[in-house]
């Protein structure tokens, strides 16, 4: 089964990518190391850019971290492309009494501590019929999480910490 919240965590590290054939040349094509998010973009659309990944393996983090495959990939960007590319986060989110925190970059380079409720996570997961554990809803609402953060951010002058609750985000 693949462990969704620790994929999205080490969506910023670095990542290699093996068994991509080139359909022209018939040949694997040797790709250079790169982000975790951006390689699992690569696999996931790689045959709409002439590549077969049918035996296409993505390695990262430490030994014996499961690789990921294809079909792996694809259903990663179908539902966390978003989360993938985000660059957003200064450090990783962590649970803090339930709630969920992590330090964000905000629109003018300085940063900000972002919390977000367990019950606004919960309604958004209900709402959107996400299913997993707090992390993984977590990744799965940080593009509309951060929308909201956002505006929260500037309507209150930009203050050091945010707080996001479930009024916030679901209504």
């Amino acid at each position: 089964m693949l462990a969704v919240g620790a994929v999205l965590a080490a969506k910023n590290s670095d990542a290699e990518i093996i068994g991509v054939i080139d359909l022209a040349t018939k040949t694997e094509v040797k790709l250079a190391t790169t982000r975790l998010g951006n390689a699992i973009r690569f696999v996931a659309n790689a045959s709409v850019l002439g590549y077969d990944v049918r035996a296409a393996m993505v390695f990262y983090g430490e030994p014996g971290t499961p690789s990921l495959r294809a079909n792996d990939c694809e259903q990663l960007w179908a539902q966390y492309s978003a989360t993938l590319l985000d660059n957003r986060r200064k450090n990783e989110p962590y649970i803090n009494a339930g709630d969920v925190e992590v330090l964000v970059w905000d629109q003018d380079g300085g940063t900000f501590t972002l919390t977000v409720s367990q019950e606004a996570l919960e309604d958004y997961a209900s709402r959107n019929g996400l299913t997993g554990d707090t992390m993984s809803i977590f990744y799965a609402a940080f593009p509309a999480v951060m929308e909201v953060a956002d505006k929260l951010h500037a309507l209150y002058g930009k203050p050091g910490k945010v707080l996001v609750k479930t009024k916030d985000l679901n209504g």
